[in-house]
């Protein structure tokens, strides 16, 4: 594991500059993160922290991620929020994308708002031109809007929208002065509660959602069992095709990861578990800092790509390993071919399959480390490197 280290320092240390420098614009990162007032970004925005707020101007698109997220500055572009509380002040002259736990809009939007959170309000002082789609727990939308469609516990609307509302509900509540341009659709075992004084130009349409019987929910196995036996096609095929070129492209290194796997998979196991163990703690203390948040994305994605890709590497083993029981002369492709169909086939055991497929992982991961490890060895012994 030392190399990997060593690898990962050599990283931070090639890298380092250039993203030092790209850092100071438009990433930030940290306990508190702020753009002042007086700042302004002419690029896209990107700042995560347990507080984060913008109160400058970014002329591109703004990535904001936090404990507490504000924004009462202008970006001219999209918002993309992402935290505990979220509160919207200033102007987005594009579309609202927010996901969070409390979600308080008082600010101008330029086109739509996207929003999922336990407790939504968009207040009166906003300023909506678009539609709005929401789904939460307690839903509060005072702002005039073109569309909304929406999903959630209790929902209230005290203004006025020129299209229609289309809502899944427990309790849907219309303020007095709320008025609708056009249709009231909603999906709800309870009437709406429609207070004197809201209107609704179109017609108002109550939806009671069905109850499953028991052949609807016979349907409902078959259609799960066809979609989940189409995916399950579709992976095979896929691993089986990527399988096929990595055998040709990459002969010696797909053999020697499915050699170690077969000579001593325990030791796979270990090291793949370890690697999968600490990688929350290196990717935790990479995002800490503002070089180390890039890192960490593509450590992410290689841990991930890497889990996948372990499945032909097993399968490959168990190919050989069949092989040789059988006293076989399998070529390599029938033999990879074989060892996948019974990967797959273990894999749709209930409960065992699961296992088999995380421990699977486990061991080829490993095995790649260990094969990338032996690579790089050679390589400081013929002092290539």
């Amino acid at each position: 594991m030392k190399y990997w280290l060593i690898a990962l320092a050599l990283c931070l240390l090639v890298f380092s500059p250039p993203l030092v420098a790209f850092a100071q614009t438009n990433l930030r990162s940290g306990q508190t993160t702020n753009l002042s007032s007086n700042e302004t970004i002419n690029k896209d925005y990107f700042a995560s922290g347990n507080s984060v707020s913008l109160d400058g101007i970014v002329n591109g698109d703004a990535y904001l991620v936090g404990g507490d997220v504000t924004l009462n500055g202008t970006v001219n572009g999209d918002l993309l929020m992402a935290g505990g509380n979220l509160n919207i002040n200033g102007t987005v002259t594009g579309n609202i994308r927010a996901a969070g736990g409390n979600i308080n809009i008082n600010g101008k939007v330029g086109r739509n708002i996207s929003a999922v959170g336990g407790s939504i309000n968009v207040f009166q002082n906003a300023s909506v031109t678009g539609s709005i789609v929401t789904a939460g727990g307690n839903i509060n939308i005072l702002s005039p809007a073109k569309d909304i469609v929406l999903a959630g516990g209790q929902v209230n609307f005290g203004s006025s929208v020129s299209g229609d509302i289309n809502a899944a509900t427990e309790q849907l509540t219309l303020s007095p002065g709320a008025k609708i341009g056009g249709n009231l659709i909603y999906w709800s075992n309870n009437k709406a509660n429609i207070n004197p004084g809201a209107s609704v130009s179109g017609t108002v349409t109550q939806n009671i959602p069905p109850r499953n019987t028991q052949s609807q929910n016979q349907i409902t196995r078959q259609s799960v069992i066809g979609v989940f036996a189409f995916f399950k096609l579709i992976s095979f095929l896929t691993a089986l095709i990527i399988g096929f070129l990595l055998i040709y492209l990459f002969p010696e290194f797909t053999a020697n990861i499915a050699t170690k796997i077969s000579s001593n998979w325990l030791l796979s196991f270990g090291v793949g578990f370890l690697v999968l163990a600490i990688t929350p703690i290196l990717v935790i203390m990479l995002f800490v800092t503002i070089v180390g948040m890039p890192i960490a994305v593509i450590w992410i994605f290689y841990i991930l790509f890497a889990l996948w890709l372990a499945k032909i590497f097993v399968a490959l083993s168990i190919g050989q390993f069949l092989k040789r029981y059988l006293k076989q002369t399998w070529g390599i492709y029938l033999l990879y071919s074989v060892g996948l169909i019974v990967y797959y086939l273990i894999g749709l055991i209930p409960i065992i399959g699961g296992i088999f497929g995380f421990i699977a992982a486990l061991i080829g991961l490993g095995a790649i480390i260990l094969s990338k490890q032996s690579y790089y060895l050679d390589l400081r012994q013929k002092k290539l490197i």
